[in-house]
């Protein structure tokens, strides 16, 4: 079998309450920038690769098994800097990799807050993201014609 330098290349996020000190950038494997072999994948069937929030996000589980297992990751830069002028494409980095990342994210937040039935839902999205990740999906949300005041309102209160 071929030796690789790399188990995993990924970005890495903050996302759920599990917590690591293998990964300089957070504490899960993110799943929009997440390569690995199929061979490796496959020793980790009986894992949650889905959410369980609020513990972890979409890979979390299977980020913190492959850790304990010693896997070797190469974290990708993800440019996490605050957007200038409402303009996503200028970055304080500007490594070009930006990119926008659960763009839908205001909207369905938009719903959920003016839906009866998902307040809950709202208040638990709004509690456990990072409130710069909500931010930022909110500045490509209004880059797109979209408002997302609503929502940022209720970050600052």
């Amino acid at each position: 079998m071929k030796k690789y330098k790399y188990d995993v290349i990924s970005i890495i996020d903050q996302i759920g309450t599990y917590k690591t000190d293998k990964l300089k950038n957070g504490n899960k494997f993110c799943p929009y920038w997440f390569g690995t072999r199929k061979e490796l994948l496959l020793k980790y069937l009986d894992v949650e690769w889905g959410p369980n929030m609020p513990e972890h996000e979409t890979l979390g589980k299977l980020t913190e098994k492959m850790l304990e297992d010693g896997a070797r990751i190469y974290e990708w830069e993800e440019d996490k800097s605050e957007v200038k002028n409402w303009n996503p494409l200028e970055t304080e980095k500007n490594i070009g990799t930006y990119h926008i990342r659960a763009g839908t994210t205001p909207a369905v937040l938009l719903a959920w807050k003016n839906s009866p039935e998902h307040q809950t839902q709202y208040r638990e999205y709004i509690k456990n993201q990072p409130k710069s990740e909500i931010r930022r999906h909110c500045k490509w949300y209004k880059y797109m014609n979209g408002n997302p005041s609503e929502i940022l309102e209720d970050l600052n209160a």
